[in-house]
This record gives structure tokens, sequence and C-alpha cells, in this order.
């Protein structure tokens, strides 16, 4: 299935915000999205990880869509100007999601099928001798030469076709019998230190031919050895069985099996299972909804490596909860919980969790919050630079009271006229 085909059935399946969950990469590969274009897969991880699909998902979801729209556009510069990822592959990945959430009715595929995502420029593959620069197609343009050819580590012309008799020999007398004996003469050369290494080697083979049978118990003891790797996949036989009832592979879906085979993996330490177990619990399949359970495994989960865990558990954890707003703006606490990610107090610096908090504060009416998500929107903290979206939240910010939202708005309108 193609790409852009298999992200509209996801979103379609799972709602706007798997595109900010890495999950989306497992999906889209059990549904063979990145069979086409295999690069298409490191294109979509870097848009899920830098939080990049959580932005398309939140103004999606709040009817923002010209904003969407605009975001996306300054995506696709991004992804391909800032990461480097080649302008065809970065447009369809943008396009996809915009064709899967309904906001685009046709999508441009890359120009070809290559492994390589990177733009590696017009000049790669032409750096002197032996660059090997991969060039978009993934092929390397430095690598071995036909004999008779001119040492740049140019290789051969576009389209792979060499010259009859080996290629085209460089003026001079590259092409003569003296060029012919030093490629005989290195022929010989490499059989004979290949005769020395076997004669060197050859003690060493008797000595273990005519050795005791110690060398058997070492052969025998590997297994154990091999073993431990193992470790790392303990309960994978069983998540396995929970994906297949979960997903309906080869199956009816039942959601029930799915969760007892997941609790087998589990019970063994499995990572992944431990997330599927609290996502299930929170959404109440398989089993009832419970938001307590849910924390509970996704701690288990998230304690054991799972990167998508913490961000549930930020989710559903009420830390604010039970916490009053007397004498203060509604969603104060969600607002001091921003400052504490914005400012780096207590807690790591990260301006993603920190305007998730001012968001939560914004939908309360917090006029704070509503100035510094405009302020992070006007500099590009955290989300794709774009003077539209900060001036739309400073005059929120001006509605509700507050009183540097005013600069905020000349601030801006100001950048805006100077950037046509």
């Amino acid at each position: 299935m193609k790409l852009h085909e298999s992200v509209r059935k996801v979103i379609r399946q799972f709602g706007a915000n798997v595109l900010s969950e890495k999950r989306l990469l497992f999906i889209l590969s059990d549904f063979s999205a990145f069979d086409e274009y295999p690069a298409m897969r490191q294109v979509i991880e870097a848009i899920v990880e830098d939080g990049s699909g959580k932005e398309i998902s939140r103004l999606f979801l709040n009817d923002d869509t010209d904003w969407c729209r605009s975001y996306a556009q300054n995506l696709r510069k991004s992804l391909s100007e800032k990461k480097h990822f080649r302008r065809d592959l970065a447009g369809y990945a943008v396009d996809s999601i915009l064709f899967g959430l309904g906001l685009q009715n046709s999508v441009t595929e890359p120009s070809d099928h290559g492994f390589d995502p990177i733009d590696h420029g017009s000049g790669a593959g032409s750096r002197g001798a032996g660059a090997g620069a991969p060039q978009p197609g993934g092929a390397p343009s430095g690598g071995p030469q036909a004999p008779g050819g001119a040492g740049n580590g140019s290789g051969p012309a576009p389209g792979g076709s060499a010259a009859p008799g080996g290629g085209s020999a460089p003026s001079g007398n590259g092409g003569g019998p003296s060029f012919r004996m030093k490629w005989i003469a290195a022929a010989v050369l490499l059989a004979g230190v290949f005769a020395i290494g076997r004669c060197a080697c050859s003690p060493s083979v008797e000595k273990h031919a005519a050795a005791p049978r110690e060398s058997p118990s070492i052969v025998e003891r590997q297994p154990a050895a091999v073993s431990s790797d193992a470790v790392d996949h303990t309960g994978q036989y069983e998540y396995e069985q929970g994906e297949k009832y979960y997903y309906g592979r080869g199956v009816d879906r039942n959601y029930a099996r799915a969760f007892k085979w997941y609790r087998k993996a589990a019970d063994k330490g499995h990572k992944d299972a431990e997330y599927r177990i609290g996502w299930m619990w929170e959404r109440g399949l398989g089993v009832p909804t419970n938001d307590s359970r849910a924390v509970e495994w996704y701690r288990k989960a998230a304690a054991h490596g799972n990167k998508d865990a913490q961000s549930r558990i930020e989710i559903l954890d009420p830390q604010c909860s039970g916490q009053t707003d007397a004498g203060q703006q509604p969603g104060q606490c969600e607002y001091e919980l921003g400052e504490k990610y914005y400012n780096g107090y207590e807690v790591n610096g990260n301006d993603r969790k920190a305007l998730d908090w001012y968001m939560k504060a914004a939908e309360k009416g917090n006029s704070e919050a509503e100035y510094k998500i405009g302020w992070m929107y006007e500099h590009g903290y955290g989300v794709t630079r774009i003077y539209g979206i900060a001036l739309r939240w400073y005059r929120k910010a001006a509605e509700h009271g507050n009183q540097d939202a005013q600069d905020g708005i000349e601030r801006v309108v100001k950048l805006i006229q100077e950037s046509r």
C-alpha cells in the first residue's frame, strides 16, 4: 500500500493524534507503507520525533486548517533545508499527512525509489579521488573504476553503461601495454600474498587438528553464551501474539485475547507490552477504562525505556487536579508547569513540554499562557516559527487583558510586513 493511502487509513482508524506517537511507524510498517520508498521511514520518524506531527494534529483538531496548511508548508522547508532530507521525500511525507487528514486531494510521489534520504548536494560524488558520496538514488559514485578509468572517483557515466572494452582510456599511454603489465603484476602480487597467508596460517590449523578435545567443549558452550542475547527479546513471542489479536492479523480481532497475551509478555518485562496494556486500560479496549491503572502500566513501560509511555503519563497523571485557582487566573497550575519546563526550574528545560502545558492553561483562558504561546511561535521555540499564528495568540492574550500582548502584536505585524 502506498504511504499516503496508509497514512489516511491509520488516521481514520486511530485518529489524528496518532501522528504524534512513535507507534505510527510500526503501524505503517504493518501496512507495508515503506516498501516502495524505504527512505520515507526516516523522514516520517523525524516528523514524529521532533514534535511536528503533534503540532499538525493539534492544529487540525482545533479546526485551524489554514494554519495547519501553513505549518505544513514551513515543515517542508525545514525538513529539506535544516534536516537536509531530499526535497521530493520531504514533500511526499508532508503531502501524505495532509492527504491522510483530508486536507489535500493529491500527492506528488518521490522521483525515485532510493534508500538514501539525505540530500548530499549537487556536487557530491566529485570531490576528488574516491569520494564515493552516494547520489540521491543511493548508488555510490566513487566506487572501483574500470581498467582504463581516469582515476578521479567519478565512476561510470549516468545510466551505468561502460564503453566497449572496459571503459574509455585517458589520453597518453593509459591503455597501452605498460598499463596492462601493471595490472598483471598487481594480480601476481595479490596471489603471492594470498599463498603466503595460507602457508602462515596452516601450522595453526594443524595444531587445532591435533589438539585434545577441549575445543568441542568450547563449541558446546556457545549456545549458552548466545542465549544471553535472548534476554532482550524476553516475552517477544507473547507480545507478537498480542499484536496479532490486537490488529486482527490472520485472525479475528479480539482485544480480550490481545490483552491476555500482552499481559504474559509484560510479566516477562516486555516494555512495549507494558505500554500496550496501559493503552488498553486508557482506551477501554478489552478491559474497562481505568486511567489510574493505565498510568501504573505506563510507569512500568517508561521505567523499562519505552519513550511513548512518559508522554501518556503526563497527559493522564492529574498533576494539577484538586488545586484551585482561587485568587489566580484559571489554568495557573498548568501555566506554572509550563514555566518550569520553559525555564528549566527543577526539571530539564524542554520547549515542547512547556508548550503542551501552556496550551492546557490557554484552554482554560489563561492570558499569560496565551501570550507565551505567541512568544514561542514568534521565536520558533519548540515549534516552527510562524508569525501569523503568533499574532493570533497575542490577540487572544490582549483580549483577556494581558498587558504585554499589545507589544507582541506590534512586533509581529512589523515582522510580517518586512517578510513580504
